[in-house]
């Protein structure tokens, strides 16, 4: 909750859109929205999201977080699942100054959502993407050019912006570590990953990361637990 001069906060969770079953299978946009409102995040970086065969709409969502004050940045295109990212943002507390285009542009790209805003207070600039790994068992080749975009990115981005977020499904764990888990690490050589060492999925492996520059003061991180997906959601405030 922004309560603070220059404090915002960023909600970065997967919603499975694509319904792996189990207790996430029943869920509505409305239902969805309390859970992502419930901490009055100044973003909220999504994952997994589109429309479903169930008749769940990305635009019902993002119609309801409208009314909430919240507006909505969008990938370059959409895939044909609802695999794709979304990044909104509290439209009365930071000023949109212009979309990112996806930083890997060999394919994926409905899995990068960016943006630079400032706060209404302040000149700063706050680069975010919403982003979704694939998986390395599917697209190793990709993955790890797309690992070594961003991190490229994360090298320079302080350069260019006052602060950068990179968070979401990075599909990369250092707890039972996964193939390309040694990414992590060489993000972090230009970034810090806020997210506490614990499971983000499944209890077994920390798949999701927000990813902030140095320089970035962070006040205060939580896991959060949902009826929506297997993914838990990670909720950080920070100072700019």
């Amino acid at each position: 909750m922004t309560t603070k001069f220059n404090e915002l906060s960023l909600l970065s969770t997967n919603l499975d859109f694509d319904n792996h079953g189990g207790r996430y299978k029943n869920k509505t946009y409305t239902e969805i929205m309390k859970f992502l409102l419930l901490e009055k995040p100044t973003f909220l970086a999504l994952q997994e999201v589109g429309d479903n065969g169930n008749g769940l709409k990305i635009k019902d969502l993002a119609f309801a977080l409208k009314k909430q004050g919240y507006n909505m940045v969008s990938p370059e295109m959409d895939g044909i699942k609802p695999v794709n990212t979304r990044l909104f943002y509290d439209s009365n507390v930071v000023k949109f100054v212009k979309n990112l285009l996806p930083i890997y542009e060999t394919g994926f790209v409905n899995r990068q959502s960016g943006a630079v805003f400032k706060t209404k207070n302040n000149k700063n600039s706050v680069a975010i993407f919403s982003l979704h790994f694939p998986l390395y068992g599917k697209f190793p080749k990709e993955k790890e050019q797309m690992w070594d975009t961003y991190i490229q990115f994360a090298s320079k981005a302080s350069k260019t912006y006052d602060h950068v977020i990179l968070a979401g499904d990075f599909n990369e764990s250092l707890i039972n570590k996964t193939d390309l888990s040694h990414k992590i690490i060489e993000m972090e050589r230009y970034m810090i990953d806020v997210s506490e060492e614990s499971p983000t999925w499944n209890n077994n492996r920390q798949l999701d990361h927000v990813f902030i520059t140095p320089n970035t003061k962070i006040e205060a991180y939580s896991t959060l637990d949902n009826e929506f997906s297997d993914h838990k959601a990670l909720h950080v405030a920070f100072i700019v």
